[in-house]
């Protein structure tokens, strides 16, 4: 699908190697694809993405990635990374459709989903907030603004893994969605078969637990971190999927007690508080 990734190499001490076996989709989709991101890690891979020329569109972000070496061979680590920005070039490359484009026909159309987009029509900003982080103790700085910041102009990479505007309305029935196993209000956009693959632990043990999200017992499945093996109720029953964005925002969806938790701030740094595993003790406690 991607052929710019076909000569990629797997970075060692002792020079670039060819990898073990091809990266395949369902790596990206659990993040075992060898890829990285450069601004967590401090690998020498890490260091050469840092060095790396802004992309001008997804494509060639894509392609800029399929020319640096893999932190590893496919599906033999864990590793955050851009792998979901793959992922988007590849739902463009096989639909013919921009990603924007694709989001907005087979997924936020059929799911209602009005307040969701790349770029904030100009009618709504007034209910877009602005994102802040620390300047020194006690005070706030405006680092993207509502009225003239990155989300108020059309996006140059229609990012996969992040940049998306939306509102806790909205992504509460995309999650809802993924609860009722890919289906919502009388529209399926996913298969059940494959929110089922989505919400399973698709990590060998020793991968387990993922590294950055430390809960007892989580793995990952295809999109989402899985609690497979808790020993904490209060973070979540087995099965639980969640994950994060980096101005703080949480999300979590237990299968077993059928709720959905959403925790939304617009504040860095991320995990300057621990405000995830607060709201979950708080919610499952109530329900308990």
């Amino acid at each position: 699908y991607l052929p710019a990734f076909g000569d990629v190499q797997v970075w060692t001490r002792t020079g670039p190697i060819p990898p073990r076996r091809p990266m395949t989709v369902r790596d990206l989709l659990r993040h075992t694809s060898g890829l990285t991101y450069g601004i967590f890690g401090q690998t020498p891979v890490d260091s050469l993405y840092r060095q790396m020329a802004p992309a001008t569109d997804l494509a060639d972000l894509t392609d800029k990635l399929a020319h640096l070496p893999l932190v590893g061979h496919p599906g033999e680590i864990w590793n955050y990374s851009y792998s979901t920005d793959v992922l988007g070039r590849l739902v463009e490359v096989v639909s013919g459709l921009s990603l924007d484009r694709f989001f907005a026909e087979r997924i936020f159309a059929p799911l209602n989903m009005m307040d969701s987009f790349f770029e904030v029509p100009a009618d709504k900003r007034n209910r877009l907030t602005g994102h802040y982080a620390r300047s020194g103790p006690g005070q706030l700085r405006l680092v993207d603004s509502p009225d003239s910041g990155r989300y108020t102009r059309p996006a140059k990479v229609l990012s996969g893994g992040g940049g998306l505007v939306s509102s806790a309305s909205d992504y509460l029935r995309f999650a809802q969605m993924i609860l009722n196993r890919g289906q919502l209000d009388g529209a399926r956009v996913l298969k059940e078969a494959t929110v089922t693959e989505m919400l399973r632990n698709q990590l060998a043990g020793e991968m387990v637990p993922v590294v950055g999200r430390r809960l007892d017992g989580t793995g990952f499945g295809l999109g989402f971190n899985v609690i497979v093996n808790g020993r904490d109720p209060l973070q979540g029953s087995n099965g639980t999927a969640a994950w994060a964005g980096i101005a703080n925002t949480y999300f979590f969806i237990d299968p077993v007690t059928k709720v959905i938790g959403l925790v939304l701030t617009q504040l860095d740094p991320f995990g300057a508080y621990p405000i995830d595993t607060a709201f979950r003790q708080l919610v499952n406690g109530a329900l308990r």
